[in-house]
């Protein structure tokens, strides 16, 4: 799957757990896109729920307007930086997305990546500049 990315979204629920969002659908109301409602038009979803009890782990899910992939504890997933776009690889697919970062956006995508990702994600040429 490839699309163009008109709305990108970091949302964070100390309760719930966070989601990155890359959709192809620009909305007028970001604001209101939220980890439950967003359902429509093409888009992927990188997600980390948090564990209900100390005895439970983190749950990470790829989804995407396709399909929807929870991942196992020892599976990763690969961010890989290009001129223009990101491609975004796991186990069960790939996905390319054409994105304008501004470089606030960047470093916030890099800081959630970094911070709560950690040892599930690879981030490749992170430092291809436009």
């Amino acid at each position: 799957m490839n699309f163009k990315c008109d709305n990108f979204k970091v949302d964070y629920s100390a309760d719930v757990g966070l989601f990155i969002l890359f959709s192809a659908e620009e909305n007028e109301q970001q604001e209101e896109i939220t980890f439950e409602s967003f359902n429509h038009g093409q888009y992927l979803e990188i997600r980390k729920e948090f564990a209900k009890s100390k005895n439970e782990s983190d749950w990470y899910i790829i989804e995407t307007s396709e399909s929807k992939e929870p991942f196992g504890q020892k599976n990763k997933f690969y961010v890989n930086f290009k001129e223009n776009s990101i491609v975004i690889d796991w186990y069960y697919d790939n996905v390319e997305i054409e994105v304008e970062f501004t470089e606030k956006e960047r470093d916030i995508f890099l800081k959630t990546l970094n911070t709560h990702f950690g040892d599930k994600v690879i981030i490749q040429n992170q430092e291809t500049e436009k």
